[in-house]
Formats: structure tokens, C-alpha cells, sequence
């Protein structure tokens, strides 16, 4: 019984070595920007109530407004939230909004309507450290019917 307690001891020491260790490689965080006039919210006319819904819900991926918690500074979950991080912007990044052609924007106001409709997105592990992400039914209808209407506008050229 000795010998297994000291084997789980030096484990745990190297475990232990090996966080700390790792602590010291980087996570190449994605810049922040409050400035960003081309921003979704800032030039889609949003209603304040639907506005909140993306702002809580969306743009800590999918825009230059990420809020990086203290957990995103401990390695590896640093990791994780930098790939994801980047990744949500590389689908799209809502703070560049009007920079996007108009092709562009029907296709991610349709993929968002479906992603959000489907409960795809929020992305659930993001929703585990963020209780304000996460949508009740009527809200995924909201933001839904809200993103189907601008896209007919923008179709229609309203």
C-alpha cells in the first residue's frame, strides 16, 4: 500500500511540475477593440432588447469585443479559448460587418438564423463559464426572426 501511495505521490508532483511548466507557453490571445465602426450591432439598427441578446451571446467569438475571463490566462484552457476564439471570428467576425459584401452578409445572417434555431450556437462549452449566453426558447425565436427580417430588408434593398 506504501509503494502505490508514493507511485500517486511522484505523479501528482510531475502533474503538478508539468502545469506549472506549461504555464509559460503562451496563448496568442486574438487582439480586443471597442473601436469598431463597422460593427454589426453598431450599424444593423439593432432594437437594445435583440442587441443584448447578440452582445451576450455571440461576440466574446465573433467579434473584436472578446471579454477574456481569468481562466483564458491558466494554460491549457488558454488554449482552447485562443483556437475557438480565433476560429468564431474566421467564420465571422461581426465587428467587421459593413465591411462584408452584401452576398456575404445574407449568407451569415441565414447561417446564424439556422445555427442559433438549432441550438448549434451558442457553441455549449462556452455556455458552461457564461450563464448569460445561454438562450431560452423565446430568446433563439427573437434573434431569429430578427436576423430572417433584416435579411429580407437587405434582400429587398431596404
Amino acid at each position: 500500500m506504501a509503494k502505490k501511495r508514493r507511485i500517486l505521490l511522484k505523479l501528482l508532483f510531475w502533474i503538478l511540475v508539468l502545469f506549472v511548466v506549461i504555464q509559460f507557453i503562451p496563448a496568442k490571445k486574438p487582439p480586443v477593440s471597442e473601436q469598431n465602426p463597422n460593427d454589426f450591432i453598431r450599424t444593423a439598427h439593432f432594437p437594445d432588447s435583440v442587441a443584448v441578446l447578440f452582445k451576450n451571446a455571440c461576440y466574446d467569438c465573433h467579434s473584436n469585443q472578446t471579454v477574456y475571463p481569468w481562466y483564458t490566462y491558466v494554460a491549457p484552457v488558454s488554449w482552447l479559448i485562443v483556437r475557438d476564439v480565433k476560429d468564431g471570428r474566421k467564420h465571422v467576425n461581426f465587428s467587421e460587418w459593413n465591411s462584408f459584401k452584401i452576398t456575404k452578409k445574407l449568407k451569415v445572417l441565414d447561417k446564424a438564423a439556422d445555427e442559433i434555431k438549432s441550438g448549434d450556437m451558442p457553441f455549449w462549452p462556452f455556455l458552461i463559464m457564461h450563464p448569460k449566453a445561454r438562450l431560452t426558447k423565446k430568446e433563439r425565436k427573437i434573434m431569429v426572426e430578427w436576423l430572417d427580417n433584416k435579411g429580407e430588408k437587405m434582400f429587398s434593398g431596404e
